[in-house]
């Protein structure tokens, strides 16, 4: 590969480079520790597919950052190291991949992208590099713009703790070879390198809200993902910390988790280093409307909704509705009867009686017989 020797930066506004739940990640073991990175699987699905393929065959196992350019990038990906023989060996190359660089996907710190040969957009194979700045004006430009496939969410300071060490020029692709140790002689060995001991896939894990009970309502997870409602799976990076919360509507209670070791009425906390499944209870809220009818009278009191049709043999009436149900009941004498008024819930005259049932209500409606001539 031939190296990335422009250096000059031109200065912009930082762009964080969004990333997905569902996104692929990775996990770089180095002798100075541990990066997590997070690939664009869908914005740069033929470059991350070329990577993982070099990963799932544990390409990049002991191989070393051959190259460390402070205030620009560091590289890796191109070379083995055999202890036993102390030398190195080239990442045997797979046919190149094509060239997805997009300015959406821009070379800022902290992103991952490929390394190529000058003049071909098109040869990237193995290598890859990590910005240690903003080099977006310069690597965004040149060669058909650099393919960023990737971002480093945890681990920075890994990164910046290699460009920190010192280099030494071991001729060729090694001019800018950083070193953990220095030699003690004239050869170096594998104490001396920054090593990638391994690369793996991090594994991803579902978690699936359930919803039950008489009542409804929506649960939610305080960082983007889950909204049950309508979404109610996602996916999470292992041992990803996630808070849900449930929220009842206007005519349920929330009763209680079950599952995923959650309880009681709080939230529920949720690692995620298995799948998953939580429900969420919900009862409906009812409250009791009891209609007594008294007086010398008769008649008939109904109701819209419909529930109470209390007529000439019914002297009391209870009946269930849902939280905040507006009842509205009319009352109708017979013909040997007047109706005189309501009582009650804040009902009186002779019109309808309108009740919400926000609490247990109780009505009176009260008939008087008509007077005769003997």
């Amino acid at each position: 590969m031939k190296p990335l020797w422009q250096t000059s930066l031109t200065v912009l506004c930082f762009m964080m480079v969004s990333w997905a739940t569902q996104a692929t990640t990775v996990t770089l073991q180095t002798s100075v520790g541990n990066l997590e990175i997070s690939l664009f699987d869908s914005a740069a699905p033929h470059t991350v597919e070329n990577f993982l393929g070099y990963v799932n065959r544990g390409a990049y196992n002991l191989s070393i950052i051959h190259r460390s350019v402070p205030g620009f990038i560091i590289q890796g990906g191109g070379y083995t190291w055999n202890e036993a023989t102390l030398s190195v060996a080239k990442v045997p190359a797979d046919p190149a991949v094509v060239n997805e660089f997009s300015v959406d996907r821009s070379n800022v710190r902290g992103t991952i992208a490929m390394a190529k040969l000058g003049g071909n957009p098109n040869s990237a194979t193995s290598e890859w590099f990590i910005n240690l700045a903003d080099n977006s004006g310069n690597l965004d430009n040149q060669n058909g713009g650099f393919t960023v496939f990737g971002q480093v969410i945890n681990g920075m300071a890994v990164v910046d703790a290699i460009a920190a060490l010192p280099i030494i020029n071991a001729g060729g692709a090694f001019n800018t070879l950083p070193m953990v140790t220095p030699p003690t002689s004239n050869q170096i060995h594998q104490d001396n390198l920054v090593m990638i001991n391994s690369v793996n896939i991090n594994p991803v894990f579902p978690i699936t809200v359930e919803k039950n009970g008489t009542g409804n309502g929506t649960v939610t997870s305080e960082s983007v993902g889950i909204n049950c409602g309508n979404d109610c799976t996602e996916n999470y990076f292992s041992d990803t910390h996630v808070v849900l919360m449930a929220t009842p509507n206007s005519v349920s209670s929330f009763t209680g988790w079950s599952g995923g070791d959650c309880s009681g009425t709080g939230t529920c906390e949720v690692t995620m280093n298995a799948i998953k499944t939580v429900t969420a209870t919900f009862a409906r809220i009812t409250h009791l409307l009891t209609v007594n009818k008294s007086g010398a009278g008769k008649g008939m009191v109904t109701s819209n909704p419909s529930g109470i049709h209390c007529g000439t043999g019914c002297t009391k009436l209870l009946r269930s509705y849902n939280n905040n149900t507006r009842v509205i009941l009319t009352a109708t004498p017979n013909s040997n009867s007047t109706f005189s008024g309501w009582s009650g819930s804040g009902c009186s005259g002779t019109g309808t009686c309108t009740v919400t049932m926000g609490t247990n209500r109780t009505v009176k409606a009260i008939f008087k017989a008509k007077q005769t001539l003997q």
